[in-house]
């Protein structure tokens, strides 16, 4: 998107979808309360993301993406570059760190950013909860939710009470067969691999609650203010994604925090190739927390 304003500020940054999303976030209120426009300069080991971090882009009006993105062969490579980099810097966390160099009024963000996306008209006679199946790329970073997990999650929801929805672009972690056998046999509405990007934000924030393992996903979520779950596989200590202003309303688990078993699974993973897939045991908990949560909404309004 090219922006026509006469003042338009240069940012750059590291990362990928969910880092591109942060620093949306956070340049948010600059544009809500001064019109700030920016174009954003990402850097990065994975090039290949600019498509999909572009229509994230085309998404609101005050953010211009260029592309293609600066490649870089390693970490070492791009952090040398953003320390030499003629632009402000704003980091991918919810704090300011020793990269960030632009101007960032933590006690005054705004993280719930509009989008020119409208809501999906979804049926209201049922609470609608999404799950999106898999996040990150296949390999070392993908992770997911089994399969075999859907079982446990109807029968926690029951269909009477719940209409549940599965998002997901489909990777070789689920043979589609597997995934349309699965979600016919538990009455739930496989969307996975049926949506482009703009749709698939779109249910997102038609849903009463959502369902994911960490990542942009579940980010998005909470800055819409949807009732999310998040399940994380890394220690808390070391993820900034999530914004405090988001923690109140939301849940996050912690689903990977023994240290050793969670390097064993890493390693498996890497080199043997297996599956990143879980099948968390706490939905009661989770079904209560959701209930409660649209239930307070409901009598707040």
């Amino acid at each position: 998107m090219s922006i026509s304003c006469s003042s338009v500020e240069t940012i750059a940054f590291g990362g990928t979808l969910g880092d591109a999303f942060i620093v949306l976030c956070k340049l948010y209120n600059q544009y809500k309360t001064e019109g700030k426009h920016f174009r954003l300069i990402r850097h990065s080991t994975r090039p290949e993301m600019d498509g999909i971090i572009e229509k994230m882009f085309k998404t609101v009006s005050f953010i211009e993406y260029p592309t293609p993105c600066r490649a870089f062969n390693n970490i070492e490579e791009l952090y040398y570059a953003l320390r030499n980099s003629p632009y402000g810097i704003v980091n991918t966390k919810w704090q300011k760190g020793d990269l960030e160099t632009y101007f960032i009024d933590y006690g005054n963000l705004n993280p719930y950013p509009v989008f020119e996306i409208p809501i999906t008209n979804v049926p209201r006679d049922r609470l609608n909860v999404g799950i999106q199946l898999h996040c990150g790329a296949e390999g070392a970073n993908g992770r997911g939710f089994s399969l075999r997990w859907l079982e446990k999650i109807r029968r926690n929801f029951p269909s009477k009470d719940f209409c549940i929805y599965l998002f997901g672009t489909g990777t070789a972690y689920y043979p589609e067969t597997a995934i349309e056998d699965s979600c016919k046999k538990h009455r739930i509405n496989n969307l996975v691999g049926k949506l482009d990007f703009a749709e698939w934000l779109s249910y997102i924030k038609s849903m009463d609650a959502f369902i994911s393992l960490e990542g942009f996903a579940a980010l998005f979520a909470m800055s819409q203010k949807v009732t999310t779950i998040e399940y994380n596989q890394y220690p808390r200590k070391l993820d900034g994604s999530v914004c405090p202003a988001w923690r109140k309303d939301n849940i996050i688990f912690n689903i990977n925090s023994n240290r050793l078993l969670r390097k064993i699974r890493y390693w498996k993973r890497k080199y043997m190739k297996l599956e990143n897939l879980y099948l968390p045991r706490n939905l009661p908990y989770v079904r209560d927390f959701i209930c409660n949560s649209i239930s307070n909404d409901t009598n707040a309004n």
